[in-house]
């Protein structure tokens, strides 16, 4: 049976939902008044322009309330927003593959409290938690990781992360880069699965819903293909639904254009 979140989280989340709609009003206004920017994905999403920016500035809202719950006493009761109750295979490793997710600093302490998985990130979270693996730290993390899933662990990567080199181009809502092949590599190497993973706010919950499983590229001339796979699917899934994406939610949508993906 599961715990009841507190009225006092409940309020919360109630107060973001609320504020939310003077500002969608505000921003939908910008949009066709003043002629605001804003990427065409989230005004061609199901439900319109103002339903998708509502969207975005609830998930704003409670990101930044979130945010300073897990630095407090109360993170326990935090943890009770995320819904992870799909199943998985248990007698084998897997690597979970998401898209970047406003909700990360969540997950990231959710996983490490429930000793769930090894995370695979870049970015400033490395920084702030020693825990984390990064994939640029060299051979003998890479080997650790692969040795934590022959012997049946689960790690968590993004698959939208793109580098600075030229071999795998790929486009994503209108950005190109060169495609990471990390997770796909990871996979073939040790010889598990990938499993897609969307976390997405719903009903005052972050519920993270399972996609496609794919099963370990046999050969290297797989792994793009599985990674271009992979990174089509969670393209769908931001275009059905902008507020899953970070890049939708934490920054203004103004400087999308501008900014670059990593």
């Amino acid at each position: 049976m599961k715990t009841p979140q507190p009225i006092s989280v409940n309020f919360f989340i109630m107060l973001c939902w609320i504020f939310s709609i003077p500002l969608a009003v505000l921003h939908y206004l910008a949009v066709y008044l003043v002629g605001l920017d804003i990427p065409q994905p989230i005004g061609e999403a199901p439900g319109g322009l103002y339903k998708n920016l509502r969207k975005i500035w609830f998930a704003r809202l409670l990101k930044k309330q979130v945010s300073l719950w897990v630095r407090t006493p109360f993170r326990n009761v935090v943890f009770r927003l995320v819904n992870f109750d799909f199943k998985i295979p248990v007698d084998r490793g897997l690597i979970f593959v998401t898209c970047h997710t406003p909700w990360k600093r969540l997950l990231v302490n959710w996983f490490f409290e429930n000793h769930y998985a090894l995370i695979i990130d870049t970015g400033r979270s490395v920084k702030r938690r020693a825990r984390l693996k990064n994939h640029r730290t060299g051979y003998n993390e890479l080997r650790h990781v692969i040795r934590h899933l022959q012997f049946g662990g689960r790690i968590i990567i993004a698959a939208d992360t793109f580098n600075k080199l030229n071999d795998h181009p790929a486009e994503l809502l209108g950005k190109t880069g060169n495609l990471s092949q990390l997770p796909a590599r990871l996979a073939r190497i040790a010889g598990v699965p990938m499993l897609a993973a969307v976390p997405r706010l719903l009903n005052r919950k972050i519920n993270i819903y399972s996609g496609p499983l794919y099963a370990p590229p046999v050969l290297e001339t797989e792994v793009d293909q599985t990674m271009q796979k992979m990174l089509g699917f969670f393209e769908n899934e931001i275009r059905k639904d902008p507020s899953i994406w970070s890049y939708f939610v934490n920054e203004p949508l103004s400087r999308y254009h501008k900014k670059c993906i990593e």
